[in-house]
């Protein structure tokens, strides 16, 4: 199944790939994991190099194909003037994949990735052939189930099953902050000064106390402006005031089945559900403007300003579909 899906900043401009350089201290770190290394020794075809080009005008999309014993981090280039939308490389990870998220770190263009080890795995986007991440950044003593920036994209955030949330200091790669609490940090969301995290049935403000349960599990939630948008596994799109928690603003019965996706993007919400829903809605008046099945699991979508939606289903296959007839950015 694909979980997870972001995407690379716009304007990357790409003639060829770097060459992956083994880490030994990463490597003795991840040895239990048993992983084969392999150097990048052999030349480059001419094709090879030719498929490495990358335009300003792409977007470049990540997803994670994933399952219980080895995962992958795929890349994606979608040519919009030709309407062209292929696999440009992927990376394997040796354990599944639970959270992704989009950092610079010193210019360089990275994905986090929080997965069962203990570690946030940190690799260089525009590396070919990596059998290890480029950074282990450390503090957890259990699995990490979520990654997260807040706004500016500056601070990286984890949340892990050893019940503790992380800032992480992106200079020196170490921890900067870092807070326990009573639950297992499932599902976690920053915006400026506003940290929730989601456990079970529950949305947890740390801040101020508060507490908001939903009707099924936590599936996603996200944070824009004041409001926090939440998809659980009873079908349920809920909306809370991050001023006042203890009462919703919206909840709307999307589907009969869970909504194991959810994205929001300047001032529209998609959805997906387990029985292969796909919805956008208006986020202020909440009009349906889209809707569509695809006959299949789906987990995870993306809205991109580019006016295409995509969604990752359960044979590991990343999706597009065009919707400016029914929204524009």
């Amino acid at each position: 199944m694909i979980n997870c899906i972001g995407f690379l900043p716009k304007g990357i401009d790409i003639e060829k790939l770097k060459d992956y350089k083994p880490d030994q201290e990463i490597l003795k770190k991840l040895e239990y994991l048993d992983l084969p290394i392999i150097e990048n020794k052999e030349e480059p075809s001419e094709e090879s190099e030719n498929n490495d080009f990358v335009v300003e005008s792409d977007l470049v999309v990540f997803s994670t194909p994933n399952n219980s014993e080895l995962s992958y981090l795929q890349f994606h280039v979608f040519d919009k003037e030709l309407d062209d939308f292929v696999i440009h490389h992927d990376i394997y990870v040796f354990s599944s994949i639970n959270d992704t998220e989009y950092i610079n770190i010193n210019n360089q263009h990275c994905v986090a990735l929080g997965t069962f080890e203990n570690y946030v795995m940190l690799y260089d986007a525009l590396v070919k052939n990596p059998m290890t991440p480029q950074v282990l950044l450390e503090g957890h003593s259990g699995a990490v189930m979520a990654v997260t920036t807040d706004n500016s994209n500056y601070s990286l955030f984890s949340g892990s099953e050893d019940r503790s949330v992380i800032e992480w200091d992106l200079e020196k790669l170490c921890v900067k902050n870092k807070a326990e609490y009573c639950q297992v940090v499932e599902k976690l969301c920053v915006s400026e000064d506003i940290l929730i995290f989601g456990n079970q049935q529950s949305i947890y403000l740390p801040s101020s106390g508060e507490e908001y349960k939903v009707e099924g599990t936590v599936e996603n939630c996200m944070i824009e402006g004041n409001n926090i948008y939440i998809g659980d596994s009873s079908g349920v799109l809920t909306v809370l005031d991050i001023r006042n928690m203890k009462k919703s603003k919206t909840i709307k019965k999307v589907s009969e089945d869970p909504l194991t996706g959810l994205d929001v993007l300047r001032g529209y919400v998609s959805v997906s559900s387990l029985g292969g829903d796909l919805f956008i809605f208006d986020s202020s008046s909440f009009e349906t403007k889209f809707s569509h099945n695809v006959k299949s699991e789906l987990y995870s979508v993306k809205l991109s300003e580019e006016n295409v939606l995509f969604f990752g289903d359960a044979s590991d296959t990343l999706h597009i579909k065009r919707i400016e007839e029914y929204i524009s950015f």
